[in-house]
């Protein structure tokens, strides 16, 4: 610090703030620079001492160094950045002004001022907080050399923060002391006229452009400044005034710039759902037909809005007011037009827009994919409909089995993707081909029962070719071999292995899966947690119970096709007396009570039984779990509570039903385990124990009664009871 002497002392700040010069000379003097915090509180006892000062103040240059207001000055910035010191900050900053003090640059070797130093104005650029474009019109005051343009580490210069915050006098004093107005920042090629439309300040636009701002430059992501109004401004009347700044000085637009996605400010406009920025491009001669990087044009653009924007009909609307033709079956570069958008987007008003001005529903994209084929999500059969009314009217016929490349129809996939019974029916009626296969061999049947568990697709199709008089090869098989039943059974869906025998699947001549196919899809799935487990079981057990309703004598060959799986599979997880565990669990028990599970029937081994005779023959044990039983199926409905206590031998299908429910189990990760791992083993003990009695009691060549063998298969490991089974087979 530079020494005052008495004569300079009085002479500066007169005998009344001498109390004040010692206060502050003091403060600075204990001040460890190095320590942000003793800066920090060095501003606050700054802004408490000389807040209500009145009198003239003491030059900071005689008590700070450039350098340590500098510092200070980045401590403000920072922390008022965190909504911090706002008022200490604003109180240094004033202060600065009204004291006088300016920063001056240091020199170089060479006695010039080095351009390279990052200031508090760039600091407060790099930050967010309400009051920054103020603050930094106040910094401007302090570091007002405008023939110096300070430049940090990015390239960002005091010019470049000028006009993204608005400091319209600063940069015309930039611009007076010669500075280019076309200087870019490095790091994101932004130039001076980019960083102030991107922070909407017109006046700053104007005087740019009037200064010779180059509207064309692009930035790193080849944006011009068109790129940049139609892309953020949501009011036209920036653009307006853009055009009428540069029609004032003669300045040519490129009006169909690409950037580097090939995206024009027209592309940018629709994107926006901006109609009024589209239409003034539009009058300004923008080609409507000009192709982005994905080969999208601006028609495809206004097909992914949203229907009630309207804005595909504006666009048209415009081009014809404008004398623009439309290519309306333009292609992407994967083959789409915007009518494939319009429906894979399931916009009917604009398909129905795009058909009725001449769309082509015929055309194909890569994948052989046609207009029909894109109406495979939709859940009502409107768009399906209008392709075959308007198509009928303009004389264009559409082919309804048309194949894509890997050979589905659109019956296919509105099979595959559940659509509606009305699009299935409309399809049906229109000459759709129930038995068409594709490259796989798969027919539309196929492709459900092997790909996705949904059996309402299933029935709905089936009962839609009935109605509409078309037979469908219910027993057909694919290229390798499988028929749809078998495909279902494989896949362990009970509910649609129901409905194909419902419709008429042959069981007379039904070969159940071999162990291989169901390996093949257990193996699909990527991870078999407990809960997949219990679904496949219960799935698995319930197509059994299925087949065997309906007549089917399931092979002891069968029976261990199926025990192998799951051995193979690792689906014998001991549980450890889950049962008892959990339901000693008062936390568990009380929740579990109140988890329902409602499904469609409620059988069970030992319920349902009317002839008295045959009750009374009942053991008590037996009587008690039917008594049990008959409570839970008299109420429809039972809880997660009863179904892991009860006794009674329940159908596989109520185990189904739940694992398919397991989602909205309200129970945490570990409860919810545990109940699988225990339902899963209860389930596999039920028919392993029920499918190995007999093939025990001729193992050991009858010599027990069978009561005393139902005793001694009750204790064995689900691995000894397949060991039976399959040493019964090797002796046959």
């Amino acid at each position: 610090m530079s020494q005052i002497n008495g004569n300079d002392f009085n002479t500066l700040v007169g005998n009344r703030n001498r109390k004040l010069l010692k206060r502050l000379m003091s403060l600075k003097d204990n001040v460890n620079w190095d320590i942000e915090e003793q800066r920090v509180k060095f501003i606050c006892e700054l802004h408490h001492l000389i807040k209500d000062c009145t009198g003239p103040l003491p030059h900071f240059r005689d008590i700070l160094q450039p350098k340590e207001i500098d510092r200070l000055l980045f401590d403000v910035v920072k922390f008022m950045s965190q909504y911090r010191l706002m008022l200490e900050g604003s109180s240094l900053i004033n202060l600065l002004i009204r004291n006088g003090y300016k920063d001056e640059p240091d020199p170089n070797e060479d006695g010039e001022s080095s351009l390279s130093r990052t200031t508090p104005v760039h600091f407060a650029a790099a930050s967010w907080f309400s009051t920054r474009n103020s603050i930094v019109r106040q910094l401007f005051k302090v570091y007002h050399r405008f023939d110096v343009n300070y430049t940090d580490e990015s390239g960002l210069t005091h010019f470049h923060v000028a006009c993204m915050c608005g400091c319209y006098g600063t940069v015309e004093k930039f611009l007076e002391l010669g500075q280019d107005p076309n200087c870019l920042w490095p790091l994101t090629g932004e130039s001076p006229l980019y960083l102030a439309v991107r922070t909407k300040r017109e006046e700053m636009i104007k005087l740019l452009l009037k200064n010779r701002a180059d509207p064309n430059l692009a930035n790193k992501e080849g944006q011009t400044l068109l790129h940049v109004i139609c892309n953020r401004v949501q009011d036209d009347a920036a653009l307006k005034k853009f055009f009428e700044v540069c029609d004032d000085i003669r300045q040519t637009i490129k009006i169909d710039a690409q950037d580097n996605k090939g995206n024009t400010p027209l592309h940018l406009a629709l994107l926006c759902g901006n109609d009024k920025l589209a239409e003034l491009l539009l009058k300004r001669g923008t080609n409507p037909n000009s192709a982005n990087a994905k080969g999208l044009s601006p028609l495809h653009i206004t097909c992914h809005t949203k229907p009630d924007e309207g804005l595909t009909e504006k666009f048209l609307k415009m081009c014809d007011e404008n004398h623009r033709t439309v290519q309306i079956d333009a292609r992407g570069n994967l083959g789409y037009t915007p009518l494939h958008l319009a429906l894979y987007y399931n916009n009917d008003e604009v398909v129905e827009l795009l058909l009725r001005r001449g769309a082509d529903p015929t055309l194909a994209d890569l994948k052989g994919l046609t207009a029909l084929h894109f109406c495979h999500k939709h859940q009502t059969n409107r768009s399906v409909e209008m392709l075959f009314e308007i198509s009928e009217e303009k004389h264009r016929k559409i082919e309804v089995n048309a194949q894509d490349d890997e050979g589905n129809t659109p019956l296919h996939l509105v099979m595959y993707n559940g659509g509606s019974e009305e699009a299935i029916e409309s399809l049906l009626r229109h000459g759709a081909s129930p038995n068409m296969p594709n490259n796989e061999g798969w027919t539309p049947l196929h492709l459900v029962c092997r790909k996705k568990d949904d059996y309402t697709a299933v029935e709905t199709f089936l009962k839609m070719c009935d109605e509409n008089k078309r037979r469908v090869k219910v027993d057909a098989r694919d290229e390798f071999g499988p028929t749809p039943l078998q495909w279902a059974v494989a896949r362990c869906w009970p509910n649609i292995v129901h409905v194909l025998l419902d419709h008429g699947a042959d069981l007379s001549n039904f070969a159940f899966p071999t162990a291989s196919l169901f390996d093949e899809i257990i193996m699909g799935f990527k991870r078999i947690n407990s809960k997949l487990k219990l679904k496949l079981i219960s799935g698995a057990l319930s197509v059994i119970e299925a087949l065997e309703k309906r007549g089917y004598k399931l092979q002891r060959s069968n029976v261990i096709t199926i025990m192998k799986v799951f051995a193979d599979n690792g689906f014998f997880e001991k549980s450890a007396d889950l049962e008892k565990t959990l339901c000693d669990d008062e936390v568990f028990a009380q929740t579990a009570k109140q988890i329902l599970i409602t499904p469609k029937t409620l059988h069970c081994n030992k319920c349902g039984n009317d002839d008295e005779e045959e009750e009374a023959k009942e053991e008590e044990g037996d009587k008690e779990v039917v008594k049990e039983t008959k409570k839970i199926v008299e109420s429809s409905s039972l809880s997660l509570y009863d179904l892991i206590s009860i006794r009674s031998k329940l159908t596989s299908m109520v185990y189904y039903e739940a694992a398919s429910a397991i989602d909205s189990w309200e129970l945490s990760y570990s409860y919810q385990k545990a109940c699988v791992r225990h339902l899963c083993e209860k389930l596999l003990r039920q028919f392993f124990q029920s499918r190995t009695l007999y093939p025990f009691w001729e193992l050991i060549h009858k010599r027990l009664p069978i009561e005393c063998c139902e005793m001694i298969i009750q204790v064995l490991r689900n691995e000894d009871l397949l060991n039976i089974v399959l040493a019964t087979a090797s002796q046959k």
